[in-house]
């Protein structure tokens, strides 16, 4: 893995090419505002890790690992679906509109690992550019434990806190989420206050949304999705 200087002093980058690697995860970021096009979009956060770069976490020789955010929608013209039919294979209309994202934790998949300059100026992150079927289909271990969130309960709609193993600065998105703000309004409205999702140390409410995971909006509007930074733990 690479090693950038910047004001903060050193920081390990995924090193750039097409790596196998394999799924561990996923968190839904809820309702996200979208500067580009101006518009509020559901968004989900995939995570792989990529055994062949390795790094050192708590003490510990664990893979390194990338992300990246996708519109969740399943229409055919949506980035996910794009990017899921260049892994999985190709999808009926119905076969997308029951897709689990459980699915996917302990896949194996080739990614496409670019390295591209911050608008900040802070220096370089690693994007995620191509997502496609692993090379020579290994059978990758997975590590590291699996990772799923999702920002509300599947019956009730009652916002879900994240619990101590989603990253706090996963939780800093998740705290400007449509469905974590509407917790608040609600919570204010009946003389309540509810944890900060931020700072909180205690788990109300962790995993997927009930048996069969977490399925996609086959109708959601498909938007500009943007990558993210390529460490994450």
């Amino acid at each position: 893995m690479g090693l950038k200087a910047n004001a903060r002093g050193i920081k390990q980058i995924v090193k750039e090419g097409d790596w196998n690697c394999v799924c561990v995860g996923y968190v839904d970021l809820g309702t996200q505002h979208n500067d580009y096009d101006g518009k509020d979009k559901r968004v989900v956060m995939l995570f792989w890790d990529i055994p062949e770069q390795r790094m050192m976490y708590n003490g510990k020789d664990v893979p390194s690992r990338i992300s990246n955010r996708y519109t969740l929608s399943m229409h055919e013209k949506s980035n996910l679906r794009k990017m899921l039919e260049d892994w999985v294979g190709p999808m009926t209309k119905e076969q997308a509109a029951n897709f689990d994202l459980d699915s996917l934790i302990g896949q194996a998949a080739e990614l496409r690992i670019v390295h591209k300059e911050k608008a900040n100026g802070t220096g370089p992150y690693a994007s995620v550019k191509r997502v496609d079927r692993a090379r020579g289909n290994p059978r990758l271990p997975l590590e590291t434990t699996p990772l799923r969130y999702v920002t509300t309960d599947g019956i009730s709609g009652n916002f879900i806190y994240p619990g101590p193993e989603v990253p706090e600065w996963i939780r800093k998105i998740i705290a400007v989420s449509g469905e974590y703000k509407a917790a608040k309004k609600k919570a204010a409205e009946e003389g309540r206050t509810i944890p900060d999702v931020v700072t909180m140390n205690q788990s109300k409410a962790v995993g997927a949304s009930g048996p069969g995971g977490f399925t996609v909006d086959p109708e959601a509007e498909p938007e500009s999705d943007q990558g993210d930074d390529g460490v994450q733990f």
